[in-house]
């Protein structure tokens, strides 16, 4: 088998990204500057402080154009995807020629009828069928955007009318504090800190920029895989070498020859690979077809088939100890003791033993919840709503099981922001409260191991950064 072009690879990669990201770009500005002029035009109305209607047209004008944000946003999906799809699957069909000398019984115009329509509803799945910019759905971070943009105008307008309240001003003094502080905010949205007009200052942790990655990866390597299956093709390798981000899953596969469908006995799957955490955020590892007509390949076949698939420990948990007491197991065949009968005296020192290791697990757990990072993305604080919490003592602050990024632990803030700068300025500690399935349905992309949609899911005004010194984590 010739050498796998590997570095090819990573440079096709980089260049889609790459042009996938100025094509989003240049669809973030043009709507940036519509919302822009929709506040502009808010500031030079001068009955938008005095007359509820008007400002309720503004915000519903502002909420326009974020809806038709997400129907372009949409459209640029399409368009990635399609030219994603496009160059891996000409990379397959270069593969596939040059390690069986076949060519592809498939092309791109059929391949793309079969399976582009399913890739978009996988990263849009609410609006796989709402191309229409009047009819879809937007997704949390656009209404996130958008309420936060409702909320600066909406205290503007209380803030001035404070101010001109305490300083005596006049109807027209007041029109143009007002309308300095629209403009103010206008200016610089803080729902769009994370891009410049000029589209040159770009955060790489914020939303837009991870999910262009995400779009640009799971579409290249689909694509890739679902050519080969589309030619009858199975086994890949798993390939990209392990680094200081790869975790237990891609330590345990890299090298590892997996089947895409599971039809080929004696192989691991492809979802075996991404259920042990593959293809986790900034995961190197990708997959290369293996043909069994090449010295190589047969190798590899024979080397690993029949080897059992690759066990990956899970860290232990501390179980929550039940309040309710269990009635003990009758082992020795004696009758039950009655509950009117004395309980035979507990053992002290077996009591005190008990104890002692409870305590030391619970300080075991402290000391593992310390070394865990706490991040979060979103920065705007009403302090209202802080001087709210303190009154009523509200210090509760919901956050997501611990997860690796790059070996590190962390959690996400998923809520609570409020209540944890108010015990902040309490000086008491906030109560953590990490939530399951139950609580956020988000969770579950955690438990997938889908951490970068998990990430991207719960993203919300700012770029990641740790909780505790307050600068970017990534």
């Amino acid at each position: 088998m010739p050498p796998i072009p590997i570095k090819r690879r990573e440079v096709l990669l980089k260049q889609i990204t790459a042009a996938n990201r100025l094509d989003l770009v240049k669809t973030l500005l043009t709507a940036r500057g519509h919302i822009e002029d929709r506040m502009m035009r808010a500031a030079r109305n001068k009955t938008f402080a005095t007359v509820r209607r008007i400002r309720e047209g503004i915000y519903k004008d502002i909420q326009t154009e974020y809806v038709a944000l997400q129907g372009n946003l949409d459209e640029w999906t399409k368009r990635s995807i399609r030219k994603t799809a496009k160059v891996f699957h000409g990379l397959s069909v270069e593969d596939l020629n040059l390690m069986d000398g076949d060519k592809a019984v498939i092309g791109f115009t059929k391949f793309s009828k079969k399976h582009l329509d399913d890739y978009f509803s996988r990263i849009h799945p609410f609006n796989a069928e709402k191309m229409a910019a009047v009819n879809v759905q937007m997704n949390p971070q656009l209404t996130r955007m958008l309420d936060t943009d409702v909320r600066a105008l909406q205290r503007a307008t209380v803030e001035a009318f404070r101010e001109a309240q305490v300083a005596g001003m006049t109807s027209q003094e007041r029109y143009k504090l007002l309308q300095g502080k629209v403009m103010d905010y206008a200016d610089n949205p803080q729902s769009w800190a994370f891009i410049d007009r000029t589209g040159k200052k770009w955060s790489k942790g914020n939303y837009f920029n991870m999910l262009n990655r995400t779009v640009s990866a799971n579409v290249a390597r689909d694509s890739y895989n679902d050519t080969l299956i589309s030619e009858d093709r199975d086994l890949v390798q798993i390939i990209g070498g392990v680094g200081s981000n790869s975790n237990e899953g891609c330590r345990a596969y890299d090298g590892r020859v997996v089947s895409l469908t599971g039809n080929t006995a004696g192989f691991p799957t492809l979802q075996d690979y991404i259920d042990a955490g593959g293809f986790h955020p900034n995961c190197v590892h990708t997959t290369v077809y293996v043909s069994d007509k090449f010295e190589r390949g047969q190798r590899l076949i024979a080397e690993q088939e029949g080897e059992p698939k690759p066990v990956i420990e899970k860290p232990v948990s501390i179980a929550k100890t039940s309040t309710k007491k269990a009635d003990a197991p009758n082992t020795n065949n004696q009758a039950p003791i009655s509950k009117t009968e004395p309980k035979p005296e507990i053992n002290k020192k077996n009591k005190q033993d008990s104890v002692e290791k409870t305590n030391k697990a619970l300080a075991n757990k402290e000391t593992e919840l310390a070394k865990v990072t706490n991040i979060s993305s979103q920065r705007y604080i009403d302090e209202d709503v802080v001087d709210e919490k303190r009154k009523n003592k509200d210090y509760d602050v919901m956050v997501s099981p611990t997860f690796n990024i790059d070996g590190d632990p962390v959690r996400v803030i998923l809520d609570g922001h409020h209540s944890m700068r108010a015990a902040e300025l309490d000086g008491v500690k906030p109560v953590y409260i990490e939530q399951s399935t139950r609580e956020s349905d988000k969770i579950a992309l955690l438990e997938k191991g889908d951490i970068e949609s998990f990430l991207e899911s719960t993203w919300m005004d700012s770029d990641w950064y740790n909780v505790s010194t307050g600068k970017d984590y990534f």
